[in-house]
């Protein structure tokens, strides 16, 4: 992993003072005073944060498929790229509310964030114990269960099982089988928004990709692995989740490197890019056929345009507006709202078919404060530094953005001390964080690693089974 570190430090370094070239290029003399305010804090903010990032290379030897990696990157793109872009082409408009008085103080809360994070991720500080997944893959600890079932069977059970619960949710939210498994150019969707009882089963989704993961790499026959492959990429575009597809593509390939602790090619990172792109541009481009039930169709006249290509990200990348106008409206407007969408962890956890009249997600509060009902009604998310401002304000931005990275740096420990069971399981997490920092939703994307962790845990438990009855 540290062959030709200094190529790859000179190479960061270049790209951020190319980069540096497009921030400088987005000036212009007819900003008024509000919008020139915004432009400097957003310079100031490329300067302090992508040097972090540099600094992070030369001293640390900064690997591309660690989570502080992953994580930059997201957070750049929505509170330095985005918001020059729209700056630049005066789209500083969120849900019809002009969001450009908040734009200085929310980038220097989010620089003081991020300062925070990186401190918090490579700060020598110590949180609980790293070393405490234990590997259990030895001899001696072969168990009858593991015996009978072995861990690649015990996971494709587990796949089949979560591919019948998420075809009952697909099922019950109106489309027929002939729908789903046709990819919507037969049969028929019947809408029916009010239908959620059964809407729980969706969190199988990442459960389902897990298990894959695990049938995918472990021995198995390559026929059962087809299978089950066409099967989940299926549902993956029936559920229309750009999330879940990202998890389900880049997972074997952080598996890959990881394991082998080498790099990607740069012609590899760019056409495997491209890929996804189009794959994620088709989907937004048939979002709503899918919604309502119709036929998907291709691009048509749009093919392949810039425009196209990105659009699947463009309401990630806005999410920053929403942080904008949240800092002119928490507390002047609305007082904090001291940790509410955290504690909802525990209520979100009980399916609305057990409970009819369970209470709304205060973040669906939080987003309509920051903004109004347009936006909270058009699902608009906010990036996780906005949930701990809306919460606790700027000591929650700078106290919360260091445990953040002191938490994902824990998960270095999954591939510098690998077994089978922790690289797969960093495989899901590492893109799994693209939730965790593009959208502030605690306890839903507390219960999505869950389920993402759900097999680990199962394997866990029977394993520990088996020993006992040895």
């Amino acid at each position: 992993m540290h062959k030709n570190k200094n190529v790859g430090s000179v190479v960061c370094l270049f790209a951020y003072l190319l980069f540096g070239f497009f921030v400088i290029n987005q000036y212009k003399s007819g900003y008024n005073t509000e919008e020139l305010n915004l432009y400097w804090a957003l310079v100031g903010a490329y300067v302090i944060c992508g040097a972090l990032i540099v600094l992070a290379k030369f001293k640390h030897d900064l690997y591309l498929f660690e989570p502080f990696t992953f994580a930059s990157l997201w957070y750049l793109a929505i509170f330095i790229y985005r918001p020059l872009q729209d700056l630049y082409d005066n789209n500083l408009i969120g849900n019809g509310v002009s969001v450009v008085s908040g734009g200085a103080k929310a980038t220097i809360l989010f620089t003081l964030g991020y300062i925070c994070f990186y401190l918090g991720y490579y700060g020598k500080f110590r949180l609980g114990n790293s070393r405490a997944y234990r590997e259990y893959d030895t001899e001696d600890q072969v168990s009858p269960v593991t015996e009978t079932y072995s861990r690649s069977n015990m996971a494709l059970i587990g796949w089949g099982i979560s591919f019948v619960l998420v075809l009952i949710c697909l099922i019950s939210q109106g489309a027929s089988l002939s729908y789903i498994f046709s990819l919507a150019s037969s049969g028929e969707k019947v809408v029916d928004e009010s239908n959620v009882a059964l809407l729980f089963l969706s969190n199988f989704g990442i459960t389902l990709v897990s298990c894959w993961m695990m049938v995918l790499v472990r021995p198995g026959k390559r026929a059962i692995k087809i299978v089950i492959t066409i099967l989940s990429v299926i549902y993956l575009i029936m559920r229309n989740g750009r999330w879940l597809l990202m998890v389900f593509v880049f997972a074997p390939f952080v598996y890959y490197y990881t394991k082998r602790k080498t790099r990607p090619n740069l012609l590899l990172i760019l056409g495997g890019g491209f890929a996804l792109l189009t794959v994620f541009a088709w989907m937004q481009y048939n979002r709503a056929n899918i919604a309502f039930g119709r036929q998907m169709v291709g691009f048509g006249d749009n093919w392949l345009t810039l425009k196209v290509l990105l659009s699947p990200f463009d309401s990630d990348f806005s999410t920053y507006k929403v942080f904008y106008n949240m800092v002119t409206r928490f507390p002047s407007a609305y007082p904090y709202m001291f940790g509410t969408t955290f504690l909802y962890t525990i209520v979100l956890f009980v399916p609305r078919v057990l409970w009819p009249g369970k209470p709304d997600n205060p973040v669906r509060d939080m987003i309509e404060h920051s903004m109004n009902n347009l936006a909270r009604r058009s699902g608009s998310a906010v990036a996780n530094i906005g949930e701990f401002y809306a919460n606790f304000g700027i000591v929650g931005v700078l106290v919360f953005m260091f445990i953040f990275g002191k938490i994902i740096s824990k998960l270095k420990a999954l591939y510098e001390e690998p077994t089978e069971e922790r690289l797969i399981a960093y495989s899901v997490l590492y893109p799994l964080l693209f939730q965790w920092v593009a959208r502030g939703n605690f306890s839903g994307n507390f219960y999505v690693t869950i389920f993402a962790m759900l097999p680990f845990i199962v394997e866990w438990f029977v394993h520990r089974m088996g020993r006992r009855r040895v």
